[in-house]
């Protein structure tokens, strides 16, 4: 590696790309020269941060020796507002975490710089364009970036390091070229790719006059212990046009499939058109914020369904979706989230880790056991909405308190409760509507949707599915993961392995509709479009956060997809999603 140069690190998942670079962070190498400073910033965005712990205090701990004034003009020279950098660090959006670790790297001042996907979804594409502009500008520094963004990398890249068959191949006259000479690795790029006039790919470098000529295969180790150099890698092949137009092109999804189980029915529900989940003029503010991060919010969605959330970084999107998944209350008393009492709902989270972080010592198949035990989702159970504070728990203990809800029956349009009172005897218990158990204790409701997700998964037959790891096994491989990788440790899968893993426990319960986000992150394109089109198939509705413009427009029928105009604001209320698909846009708060 060269000074000054930026190499792009090519490969499928799961072939090492992620490996190479810890092992160069770590300096773990054979002759690795010591005195070079190696930053790596990784795809999986820092998460332990103590509550109150801002955005400059932060900072001050990764880089003790810079100057407050350094620290704050590195993080405006990414965007950080004032009021952001004295800001809490747990509140920022994916892509604004992202942006912390690339100026934290700015000011580690480092001889390699290493990117683990910098832009996969987390920035939207102005903070692409700026993180571009700003690595073209390392003069000194040697950057290494593994993306699935082909267009971000041939704006940056110099050079291609094409990992493959255990071997690294290297060419040197830039990302554009290598794209245009290997169209099977691009099949998005369709047509034009495979118009133009190509011949053999092969290993080539450059002089000092920019003249192509052949690599020199003795300049790798002799023992293979930093690389193998490949003197001729397999030549191109044709890459037919994509197919009807689809942005991926054309693939064999059988090797690595997703095959999303059926759903069912819902009780009540006769066309998929009815609402299943609701939100009704719901606004939001975090705690101490001095404006409201939604206001007078309207979404409707069905079990056909197919709705993008797009818009800047911090623009609220997660908020948006955590709310609709009640993975975060909403604020009493300003809009109220409904969702019918048997709807099965799986959320998967920005980041895979989220998920995961529990279990990286665990294999695909403990993990799908130890969260599924017993017929119920620790996830789920584990959601601030549902999950009872032990000063809840020493208030429901008071006799004469609602303890257990018992049953639940449909009266007409209405649903009612069995609940029983501490102290009381089972056939003392009382039936209350839910507008009577909304009156109670905030607690009472935490039991009642506990009991709903209860029978939800009991509909699914998940209480009587086995966890046995043969029918964990096959499941697994529904979505890509074999034999071996299933029983390894987690710790050791891919960026893409983990994300396929985390979609097949989200399936697990046969959910009727699925909240995604940012669901593209560290996959590669061949997954990506076996992805797209197991959403579009799916048998239910789906809500997703991406800032990858393919994706939604795969995903999202166009026909049906509402644009809000020019300067219209679904912070304000003036936006309800309806129908089958919708892209909704929003703005940065007013």
């Amino acid at each position: 590696m060269d000074r000054g140069h930026c190499y792009g690190l090519v490969g499928q998942n799961g072939v090492g790309k992620t490996t190479i670079m810890t092992r160069i962070a770590q300096k773990d190498i054979h002759n690795f020269p010591t005195h070079l400073k190696c930053v790596y910033v990784q795809h999986e965005v820092h998460r332990g941060i103590n509550d109150g712990e801002t955005v400059h205090s932060f900072m001050k701990t990764q880089v003790p020796n810079e100057t407050d004034d350094d620290i704050s003009e590195a993080l405006r020279s990414v965007g950080f507002s004032e009021k952001m950098i004295h800001g809490p660090v747990v509140d920022l959006s994916g892509g604004w975490r992202m942006k912390l670790a690339i100026a934290r790297a700015m000011l580690q001042r480092a001889d390699i710089l290493l990117l683990d996907e910098p832009t996969t979804n987390h920035l939207d594409a102005a903070s692409v364009a700026w993180l571009a502009g700003y690595i073209r500008s390392l003069k000194n520094t040697t950057v290494m970036i593994v993306s699935h963004d082909a267009d971000f990398m041939e704006q940056v890249v110099t050079d291609v390091i094409h990992i493959h068959d255990l071997r690294l191949t290297y060419y040197t006259d830039g990302f554009g070229n290598f794209r245009r000479r290997n169209p099977t690795l691009f099949p998005e790029d369709g047509a034009a790719a495979g118009g133009a006039d190509q011949g053999p790919a092969t290993e080539q470098g450059t002089d000092e006059g920019g003249k192509l000529t052949a690599a020199d295969e003795t300049a790798a180790p002799a023992d293979g212990s930093a690389a193998d150099s490949e003197a001729n890698p397999p030549q191109a092949e044709e890459t037919p046009s994509p197919e009807g137009g689809k942005p991926y092109g054309t693939y064999d999804f059988t090797s690595q499939p997703f095959k999303f189980p059926d759903p069912g029915k819902l009780d009540g529900i006769r066309t998929k058109r009815k609402p299943v989940l609701t939100m009704t003029g719901v606004s939001f503010r975090y705690p101490g914020a001095e404006k409201d991060t939604l206001r007078d919010i309207n979404v409707k969605l069905t079990l056909m369904s197919r709705v993008a959330l797009v818009g800047a970084n911090g623009a609220g999107k997660t908020t948006l979706l955590r709310l609709l998944v009640e993975d975060l209350p909403t604020n009493p008393g300003v809009g109220e989230v409904w969702k019918h009492h048997n709807l099965r709902l799986s959320y998967v989270a920005q980041h895979s880790m989220h998920h995961l972080e529990s279990n990286i010592n665990n294999t695909p198949v403990g993990y799908i056991q130890d969260r599924f035990g017993f017929g119920k989702d620790k996830e789920v159970e584990s959601k601030v909405t549902m999950k009872l504070t032990d000063e809840e728990k020493a208030i429901m203990a008071q006799r004469g308190e609602i303890s257990e809800v018992l049953g639940r029956r449909k009266l007409g349009k209405m649903i009612e409760y069995e609940v029983l009172r501490t102290g009381r005897k089972p056939e003392d218990s009382q039936w209350f509507n839910m507008n009577d158990l909304k009156l109670q204790k905030p607690y009472v409701m935490k039991l009642v949707k506990a009991y709903d997700e209860k029978m939800a998964a009991m509909a699914s037959g998940a209480d009587q599915r086995p966890l046995t790891g043969a029918e964990i096994k096959k499941h697994l491989q529904d979505f890509g993961i074999n034999e071996v990788l299933a029983t390894g440790k987690i710790k050791n899968l891919s960026g893409g392995q983990k994300s396929r893993l985390v979609m097949a426990a989200a399936m697990w319960s046969k959910p009727h509709l699925l909240a995604l986000d940012e669901p593209t992150n560290y996959i590669d394109r061949e997954t990506l479009a076996a992805l797209a089109e197991s959403l579009k198939t799916f048998n239910g509705g789906v809500f997703l956060i991406s800032h990858n413009a393919a994706f939604v427009e795969e995903v999202c029928d166009e026909s049906r997809r509402h644009v809000p105009p020019p300067g219209e604001d679904c912070r304000q209320g003036q936006q309800q999603v309806t129908g089958s698909a919708a892209n909704l846009r929003f703005s940065p708060p007013a």
